[in-house]
């Protein structure tokens, strides 16, 4: 596996496996002590109240949410998304190899054969 991959497979590993259980976990939690604070507390609240499938509803959006952030990100880093204002390349450096140019595929590729949407 080389390095470009070595790093998206981290980011998904993340933010599918890692994050997605967390928010939902802690949606789930019934005895959560911040659970009357701010936007994540109000939320809960609402989550509790649906039914297993709408829950299930709000976590695909939660990935949905995931991937086209990390896509634009991505994208931007590989130059094949070009954000407004934005008119310079990036260059993106691990273990002293560049690993830009593939990243935002090698993360879509990952979240369509994980069926993480």
């Amino acid at each position: 596996m080389n390095n470009d991959e070595l790093v998206i497979n981290a980011i998904y590993q993340e933010l599918f496996i890692e994050n997605v259980a967390m928010y939902s976990g802690r949606l789930s939690r019934i005895d959560d002590p911040s659970s009357n604070l701010g936007v994540f507390g109000k939320t809960r609240k609402i989550y509790s109240s649906l039914t297993d499938d709408e829950k299930k509803t709000i976590i695909d959006l939660i990935k949905i949410i995931i991937a086209d952030t990390t896509s634009v990100l991505l994208g931007t880093i590989d130059g094949t998304h070009i954000p407004n204002n934005i008119d310079g390349d990036f260059e993106l450096f691990y273990k002293n190899e560049q690993i830009q140019g593939d990243l935002q595929d090698y993360f879509l590729e990952l979240v369509e054969t994980n069926n993480s949407l």
